[in-house]
């Protein structure tokens, strides 16, 4: 009998909690995270697309971040236009995003804006292009679908008559 006045108690003390912060709390403005974008190459490979290619690419990740976030966020990118190029070749970067965003900055010929986040867009295919995959046989299991691909292509078919 008491475990159950207790517990109803403990319920009305977290309903009434409940209802009193969602009366007090108004709707949030949108919250603003300006970013610094940097382009950057390589002494080994410079960086091979447009600026303007990184800036369609920076302007769907801003329209990406503001829906997802029903309006909440709102990014404010400050693009670099000039590529710097970083002191290192670019396999020194490999595992260091750290080392890459601290060259980054230091090669901006300019004081970088004031910045809440940086993006730095560098040269070269990302980890899920440079993994490496076995090598593909040139003669694997036969399944249905590649003989009648072969069938197709001219080739006798195996069937028996």
């Amino acid at each position: 009998m008491r475990g159950a006045a207790l517990a109803l108690a403990l319920v009305a003390l977290a309903l009434a909690g409940t209802v009193r912060a969602a009366a007090a709390d108004p709707p949030r403005p949108p919250r603003e995270l300006r970013l610094l974008v940097v382009l950057a190459g390589f002494p080994d490979r410079p960086l091979a697309k447009s600026p303007a290619h990184f800036a369609r690419q920076l302007s769907r990740f801003v329209a990406y971040w503001t829906e997802v976030s029903s309006g909440r966020l709102r990014l404010v990118p400050t693009l670099d236009e000039l590529a710097v190029t970083l002191p290192g070749p670019r396999r020194s970067y490999v595992g260091r995003p750290d080392a890459l965003a601290r060259d980054a900055l230091a090669a901006l010929a300019a004081a970088p804006a004031a910045a809440d986040a940086l993006i730095v867009f560098f040269a070269g295919a990302g980890a899920s292009r440079t993994r490496t995959r076995a090598p593909r046989t040139t003669r694997g299991p036969t399944t249905r679908r590649s003989r009648r691909r072969r069938t197709r292509a001219g080739w006798p078919s195996r069937r028996r008559a």
